[in-house]
């Protein structure tokens, strides 16, 4: 009669926690999406911002002061041509742009592919 209530016991301890990750796993832990309006949709949730990205356009003559951040050494493997004398090609974004290093002034742009 010991073995049997033990044994039962025992069950009883290891089932409960596979119980709970099974209850767990079904429930979704997704953020639900609220209208443009900030009135909840269908679905009673709270709402998601989401980053908005803001993509500048550079163009020949800017300056662009931080260029050490971003350079490419593997110009050959990009398709560029070799850079002058004091200039280095940087990538922002998906955009190449040749800089000249002692003012950081752009000297060509080439969009990405």
């Amino acid at each position: 009669m010991k073995r049997i209530v033990l044994s039962a016991l025992a069950l009883a301890i290891l089932a409960a926690p596979m119980a709970q990750a099974q209850a767990a796993s079904t429930r979704s832990h997704e953020p639900r999406i609220e209208d443009q309006r900030g009135r909840p949709g269908a679905s009673q949730g709270y709402s998601v911002r989401r980053k908005v990205e803001k993509h500048h356009r550079y163009e020949r003559g800017q300056r662009f002061t931080n260029w050490k951040r971003y350079e490419a050494r593997d110009w050959k493997r990009h398709g560029l041509r070799k850079p002058g004398h004091g200039q280095r090609w940087i990538r922002v974004g998906n955009d190449y742009m040749l800089i000249t290093i002692a003012s950081g002034i752009i000297a060509g742009v080439i969009a990405g592919r």
